[in-house]
């Protein structure tokens, strides 16, 4: 089914350059947007919007359909996965 965007409003999300430069670098290399322009690229970065989280929430569950796309400014996290034998393994943190 093909989508309506007609009626669609961009939101813009103000952030320092140095921030939109982090996303630029970051999502430049990232497959997804291998074939876009550098106008479609900035257009991307207006409208990434900052989420915080707080020592112990998870970000994102496996299993979980992903619908967001995300960038660490600072802090850590720990990536945990769940291998076929159901045995849980600790990842590396960023």
């Amino acid at each position: 089914e093909k989508a309506d965007f007609a009626s669609f409003k961009k939101k813009v999300y103000e952030k320092s350059d140095e921030i939109k430069q982090l996303i630029i670098d970051s999502i430049k290399s990232n497959a997804l947007f291998q074939n876009d322009t550098d106008d479609e690229i900035h257009e991307f970065v207006d409208v990434f919007r900052p989420v915080e989280f707080k020592k112990g929430d998870i970000v994102i569950k496996q299993g979980n359909k992903g619908e967001d796309f995300y960038f660490i400014e600072s802090g850590e996290l720990a990536i945990q996965v769940t291998v076929g034998d159901g045995e849980e393994r600790s990842e590396v943190k960023v």
